[in-house]
């Protein structure tokens, strides 16, 4: 009765050492890249003269803002309803414009 041999290289182990070196890769870039974002910045803002700031914050500030005003400007209540008087388009494939129906 033969034995069988078992592969030398799972699925599995590929997997757990991808995972394993793509953590690492990011762990490296964040350490390297940490320091950057320590530096301070001035911010003025309409003529107000903001206390200097890590870049860090600035950059956190300024994502926080765009999501709020994301967040403001989306109407969540909106029914698209056809109603009598407004166009309705369709995309023509050939005239590669959007023509009235």
């Amino acid at each position: 009765m033969p034995l069988k041999r078992k592969p030398l290289v799972t699925f599995e182990g590929v997997a757990v050492i991808a995972v394993v070196l793509v953590i690492v890769v990011l762990a490296v870039l964040a350490l390297e890249n940490f320091a950057p974002l320590m530096i301070e910045v001035p911010l003025t803002v309409f003529g107000w003269h903001a206390p200097a700031l890590p870049l860090g914050v600035v950059v956190l500030l300024s994502c926080l803002l765009g999501a709020l005003l994301l967040w403001l400007s989306a109407d969540n209540h909106v029914e698209l309803t056809c109603q009598k008087g407004n166009a309705v388009y369709r995309y023509h494939e050939a005239a590669h414009s959007y023509v009235r129906v």
